[in-house]
């Protein structure tokens, strides 16, 4: 590349020395012509031949300098494109290599690249197995002593060392530091040989050898940054207290220890930015805890476990508070498994150290999450507000109260400020944890609270949960219409839950009523008023569809009652002992059923149904429903009633048979004049099967007094109708 530029350069040089040259010969020529021209002029006339001649001789001499200007200009062009191509240094004659594209690497380079990795790494483990293997024959043969032993072994550390420095030196520093890895696996169980084996060293002696060479890992994985040779030191780290035991340990320097460890690592795993050591050393450091925890802990000593644990928590938050380290390394998943974690290593406790300790984490997110706040941080604000209402839900069941329904209405209290506190600072985890808590207690209450009396924490704890609901309910309206644009209609829908707690309430209200204040034997009594109790109540959430917003309750509150008719029909009118006022009292309250069920199948069938006029197409099908549910309440009424007046049994017959027949002609009539050809097929299938009736089973089981009287009424009421039904067609 400098060549061509020198060349360029000169080539650049020749051509402004020919222009310049150029320039003064036409100069010269100029000034002659100036000489001879008054001379010329006075002796004689130019002819037109002479004078087109020296025009011509001008032209050619004007077009070759301007060819030899364009000449130098493209050439000027083409050396200010090559000096931005070619960087100065390169202009100046100094040689930088040329950046290339990265082609991808071959599956053979890949390949070479695995076995480079893994290739010291499984010859390190074959040198140690050779090596113990070969201490092995010598000891069997009686060649080396204790003593030889445990010096070859802390030797051979030192040699490898040695060629790890030197490979490492040499820019070899995989291979290094496999070496390196080898030094501190050696090391180690030389230590534990000499300690365990041959006790040739006490306890303190083997611990400090043992942390002399872990601390030599810490250095050089520091000094190379190499994050595999600090995973690898670090899980040396974590498994030497099992691996070197006295009996002189105790829980606290075994915590103590592990703090000092996990710091190290912490520290090491922060300032390289090293993401797995960092994940690493946070798993080690609660396995080690709970290896501990199962394996040697001793009574009373839970209290050093949970401190220990407690600062380990501590550390990870001031990290994260303070940005001290990359949040793309310290995720917030972290904060959680930690909070977790947490949570466990606090259940050690006895059940009175227990909850203060909950309460002192409760404080201290709380705490987290106002300086998150403070500090305008919404990704703080979002993660340590969610965890403070997950920290406050756990000091709450931690407490230890003879009634559960307290921590219940705690926990909805704090789960519907929670969600408020989303809503408000625009917090989706707060939402999540907050709107979980909440869910799960409010199922918790629909399941198993039940009101046994009026002044109990049971009634305030349904109290407070319908409370709650309408302060969510607000909440969307003031909130998630404005921060989260939610559509209004998504929120009117949510009403609904609301309206089902409140019917629930009233249920177990009417039931509160009837066993402390009516205390009524009679169970179908029972049963009839507070299903009577809950229609009234559907009635009226039935009008929310007056509030522009209620729409959706009303509609609910139509399922409800069609679900309430369903149990009046299967709910017995009569009981065990049920007198004739009781008896009255259920048909009455099925009555009403049965005439509100009529007025809501007029307002559908001529279009007033709110909201809505779609049903009104339907109008047929709702014809059929209500004609059965009509033949339904008829049939059980009737029965009822020839059972609680102990009619004979010809006259249950010929009533039974003679109301049916008024039935079927009454649903071909309204059929016909309503238009509903279903129900008027209903009722002609209806009156072939009264007749099938009145042959096959009324002449059977009644008198001959009793058949002539019956086929005397069917007959004459047949054939008044069919004289109507003619004259009706006729007109």
């Amino acid at each position: 590349m400098a060549d061509s530029n020198e060349k360029l350069n000169e080539r650049i040089t020749t051509l402004e020395n020919e222009l310049t040259s150029l320039r003064q010969k036409m100069s010269t020529l100029e000034e002659q012509l100036h000489e001879i021209k008054p001379t010329l002029e006075d002796s004689f006339t130019k002819s037109p031949h002479d004078q087109s001649i020296e025009k011509e001789i001008d032209l050619q001499q004007a077009s070759m300098v301007r060819t030899n200007e364009e000449k130098l200009q493209q050439q000027k062009k083409q050396d200010l494109n090559l000096q931005k191509e070619v960087p100065p240094s390169n202009i100046q004659g100094q040689k930088k290599p040329v950046e290339k594209t990265k082609k991808p690497p071959h599956h053979d380079e890949l390949f070479e690249r695995l076995l480079g990795v893994w290739l010291p790494r499984i010859f390190m483990v074959v040198l140690i197995l050779g090596v113990l293997w070969g201490l092995k024959v010598g000891i069997d043969k009686g060649w080396i002593s204790y003593e030889a032993r445990i010096i070859l072994g802390y030797a051979s550390t030192l040699l490898i060392f040695y060629f790890g420095m030197k490979n490492i030196n040499k820019g070899q520093k995989l291979f290094g530091l496999t070496l390196f890895s080898g030094v501190i696996a050696i090391g180690i169980l030389v230590t534990v040989a000499a300690y365990y084996l041959y006790g040739l060293i006490n306890y303190p002696i083997a611990m400090i050898i043992s942390f002399v060479y872990i601390a030599l890992g810490f250095i050089m994985s520091k000094r190379t940054n190499s994050e595999s040779l600090t995973i690898f030191s670090g899980m040396a780290g974590f498994l030497l207290p099992f691996l070197i035991q006295g009996a002189t340990v105790n829980t606290w320097t075994f915590c103590l220890y592990l703090l000092i460890l996990f710091l190290t690592l912490f520290y090491i795993a922060i300032s390289g930015k090293h993401k797995v050591s960092y994940y690493v050393t946070f798993f080690f450091f609660q396995l080690t805890l709970l290896a501990y925890t199962v394996l040697a802990l001793l009574p009373g000593d839970e209290m050093y476990i949970v401190l220990t644990a407690l600062i380990q928590h501590l550390i990870f938050l001031l990290f994260y508070v303070n940005n001290a380290i990359s949040r793309s390394i310290f995720t917030e998943t972290t904060i959680y498994l930690n909070v977790i974690f947490m949570v466990g290593w606090v259940k050690l406790l006895d059940a009175q150290q227990d909850v203060p300790v909950y309460g002192v984490l409760a404080v201290l997110y709380i705490l987290f999450a106002i300086y998150g706040f403070s500090r305008k941080d919404i990704k703080l604000q979002s993660i340590f507000s969610a965890v403070s209402i997950f920290a406050i839900s756990v000091f709450i069941l931690s407490f230890n109260v003879e009634t559960y329904e307290s921590k219940m209405l705690l926990l909805l209290i704090n789960g519907a400020i929670g969600i408020w506190v989303g809503f408000y600072f625009k917090s989706i985890r707060t939402m999540i944890i907050s709107g979980f808590i909440y869910i799960m207690t409010g199922l918790s209450v629909l399941a198993v609270v039940s009101i046994s009396s009026w002044l109990t924490i049971q009634h305030a704890t349904w109290i407070v949960f319908i409370a709650t609901l309408i302060f969510i309910c607000a909440t969307l309206y003031a909130l998630a219409t404005k921060n989260y644009h939610i559509k209004t209609k998504s929120i009117d829908f949510s009403l609904i839950v609301p309206q089902l707690v409140s019917l629930i309430y009233v249920f177990k209200l009417t039931i509160l009523i009837l066993d402390t204040k009516v205390k009524i034997v009679d169970w179908s009594l029972n049963d009839h008023i507070t299903f009577l109790t809950l229609l009234v109540a559907i009635i009226i959430s039935f009008f929310a569809y007056k509030w522009r917003r209620g729409i959706y309750v009303a509609y609910v509150a139509v399922i409800e009652f069609l679900f309430i008719g369903l149990i009046f029909l299967t709910s017995p009118l009569i009981s065990y002992g049920t007198s004739k006022q009781i008896f009255l009292f259920n048909v009455f309250s099925e009555i009403f059923y049965l005439f509100v069920f009529t007025l809501l199948i007029v307002v559908i069938t001529r279009g007033k149904f709110p909201g809505t006029n779609k049903l009104q197409k339907f109008s047929s099908i709702f014809g059929v429903i209500s004609q059965f549910v009509y033949f339904v309440f008829f049939n059980k009424w009737y029965f009822g009633f020839v059972d609680i007046f102990v009619w004979e049994h010809d006259y249950v017959y010929i009533g039974h048979t003679i109301w049916m027949f008024l039935f079927a002609f009454l649903s071909i009539s309204f059929g016909a004049r309503l238009g509903w050809k279903v129900v008027r097929y209903l009722g002609i299938i209806l009156i072939g099967v009264c007749l099938l009736k009145l042959f096959f089973i009324d002449l059977i089981n009644v008198s001959i007094v009793i058949r002539a009287i019956l086929f005397i009424v069917v007959g004459v009421i047949g054939l008044v109708y069919s004289r109507i039904m003619l004259k009706n067609s006729k007109d």
